[in-house]
């Protein structure tokens, strides 16, 4: 194994998580406030849902990414304990 090898493929890693995440945001925020938009999620099974809750969006879609499905389970997590508050 050569030494160098392994930080390149380390920050192509961590570019690729932060590409992630700034697309999460960007899908989240449209959804804030009183102009936020509506979006709509499909199922492999034609299902159709409307939202405009970031929760059941985060909870609804099927996400490949590691790093973005723990955030989206730790978000929805704490919604849902802030809930049974």
């Amino acid at each position: 194994m050569t030494g160098g090898g392994g930080g390149e493929r380390r920050e192509r890693r961590a570019h690729l998580t932060l590409k992630c995440c700034v697309c999460w945001q960007d899908v989240l925020k449209t959804n804030l406030g009183p102009k936020g938009t509506m979006k709509m999620l499909v199922s492999g099974a034609g299902d159709v849902k409307i939202t405009k809750d970031g929760n059941v969006l985060l909870h609804e879609m099927q996400i490949q990414h590691p790093t973005a499905s723990l955030i989206a389970r730790a978000s929805t997590a704490q919604v849902m304990k802030n809930k049974v508050k």
